[in-house]
């Protein structure tokens, strides 16, 4: 009866070992509690990159740092055709907020693919983060 116990006290010490190590990796970020990144084909060649992201409190600042576009070219790889930035472009971050939602749209050529690698960002009195993130590929 001793030895089942003590094996029971074991295994239920190793399972609060690992699960407590999964609990912290699942909040490695002090400043993001969500980000979602998306590109969708809006006809004619134009497409919309959406950049949602839920801190993880109030932000003096916080949207995209930089969208990255990429283009497929004919050998089939993609590359960058066009960097648009956030300290060129006011409407990337809102502000005093925990929350944003960003469009940002993008003139491509019709039946050509196209991604984007967007920068999420975060800033508060003592700092800020980029993370960064792929969005889908479209057909523009």
């Amino acid at each position: 009866m001793k030895r089942r116990l003590l094996a029971l006290f074991f295994a239920l010490a190793l399972l609060c070992a690992l699960t407590v190590p999964a609990l912290a990796a699942a909040r490695a970020s002090y400043y993001f509690g969500y980000t979602d990144v998306r590109a969708y084909a809006m006809g004619d060649g134009e497409i919309l990159f959406t950049v949602d992201v839920n801190a993880t409190h109030t932000m003096e600042e916080v949207g995209a740092d930089v969208v990255f576009v990429y283009e497929q070219q004919s050998n089939g790889e993609y590359e960058i055709v066009c960097t648009i930035e956030r300290v060129d472009n006011d409407y990337m971050t809102w502000k005093n907020l925990p929350y944003a939602s960003i469009d940002v749209y993008y003139q491509g050529t019709p039946g050509t693919k196209y991604f984007a690698y967007i920068g999420c960002y975060a800033q508060d009195a003592y700092g800020s983060e980029t993370l960064y993130f792929n969005t889908n590929v479209v057909t523009a």
